[in-house]
């Protein structure tokens, strides 16, 4: 007869005392949350706004349009994030990058300026949606061509490749749709890419949805209110929602292994079995070269957070896909990891 650890986060006892932390951790959440809603009552998307310079691509008339969330605690704009902004360009998207490096440097604004329609300096609030905010905010009344929307941040390296193709394979089916999807605390599509097609900007919930909008000091709150809620609230007006690396077909194709997959121990494997895992962490690799997914999570190769083995392998796959990419992301982690680069 095999013995069960009783300590075990896998036995019994052990899922009842993961519950009970559970319940005390959303109590203390709840209220941090309802402090945070309080403090953010009465600030404005244009009172946050410092600078907004004109940049070479035309905004008005332009029929897709990508808000971009930009932050470094250097002020600058890194080299890999400007690959970032050429490839939007390239794909063929009019970009206003909403910075929330109020002191962003003179000289990193000209140097993306021939590429993007707009740079906003504003006040650091409200993370990546505070970004989209302000840049929405601003440049409302521009979008009236904009058929296709998209708010994207700086989290990720990439594109590995043009993501055109990827772009009009998606945008016929589907209304609203994102890179992939995560089930903790209530599905919804993780928000680094969030790609918005007509129907969702003609619609009444979208822009209430920003007018509404709260610039919330606390990162979990925004992730409660904003990324949780903004797929909540597409669910609930009927639009049509996709995923490019659905999450659990990447799981299973991560636990099935393979040339493309991924290595576990045992406890990530069951850790993946019992409960919702970041997909964009623990099967990047699988998204990336079965799924079509274009980029990987700087947090990934920056920190590990789950003690991955398969990062180590993140430069041979990078090297496939976009070598001139390689260089940028070392360069990268070497100025803004504390952690020896993998």
């Amino acid at each position: 007869m095999v013995s069960v650890n009783p300590f075990s986060p896998y036995s019994r006892s052990g899922v009842l005392v993961r519950r009970a932390v559970a319940r005390v951790r959303r109590h203390l959440f709840d209220r941090a949350y309802r402090r945070d809603r309080r403090n953010s009552d009465g600030i404005r998307a244009d009172a946050l706004i410092r600078e907004v310079t004109p940049g070479g691509v035309a905004l008005d008339g332009a029929r897709q349009v990508a808000v971009f969330a930009h932050f470094d605690p250097t002020d600058t704009i890194h080299p890999v994030v400007r690959h970032h902004l050429t490839a939007l360009a390239e794909a063929g998207f009019a970009t206003i990058v909403s910075s929330a490096c109020e002191n962003l440097a003179d000289d990193a604004v000209a140097a993306i300026g021939p590429e993007v329609a707009a740079v906003i300096r504003r006040v650091n609030r409200g993370y990546d949606f505070g970004s989209w905010c302000v840049g929405l905010t601003r440049f409302r009344d521009r979008l009236g061509a904009c058929r296709r929307l998209l708010l994207v941040n700086d989290s990720v390296y990439g594109p590995l490749k043009p993501i055109a193709p990827m772009v009009e394979r998606m945008a016929g089916d589907y209304d609203m749709w994102g890179l992939t999807d995560n089930y903790n605390g209530g599905w919804h599509l993780q928000s680094y890419f969030l790609m918005l097609e007509r129907p969702v900007i003609d619609s009444d919930w979208f822009w209430a949805f920003w007018d509404r909008f709260q610039f919330l000091e606390r990162k979990d709150s925004v992730i409660e209110a904003y990324e949780r809620g903004f797929s909540r609230q597409a669910l609930a007006a009927g639009l049509r929602i996709g995923v490019v690396g659905e999450y659990f077909r990447a799981v299973a194709a991560a636990l099935d292994g393979g040339a493309a997959g991924d290595s576990f121990s045992d406890r990530q494997r069951a850790m993946l079995a019992l409960e919702p895992a970041n997909a964009s962490h623990y099967c990047w690799r699988v998204l990336i070269e079965q799924l079509g997914v274009p980029y990987v999570k700087i947090e990934l190769l920056r920190d590990n957070p789950a003690r991955l083995p398969s990062v180590w392998a993140w430069r041979d796959v990078v090297d496939r896909h976009a070598p001139d990419l390689t260089p940028l992301i070392l360069d990268h982690l070497r100025r803004h990891s504390q952690r020896r680069p993998l």
